[in-house]
């Protein structure tokens, strides 16, 4: 991702909410929301 755009600014996995379980909350959702992102990507590496 940041080779492909070097302005993006990447947001480490341990500030946001881990676990299916989780991913799938308003709560999550209010939070990526206040963050101000232009885009979100999220995966399951299962």
């Amino acid at each position: 991702m940041r080779e492909r755009v070097p302005s993006a600014t990447v947001v480490p996995y341990t500030e946001l909410p881990l676990g299916n379980s989780k991913i799938d909350r308003d709560e999550t959702a209010e939070l990526i929301a206040e963050g101000g992102f232009d885009a979100v990507v999220v995966g399951n590496a299962a």
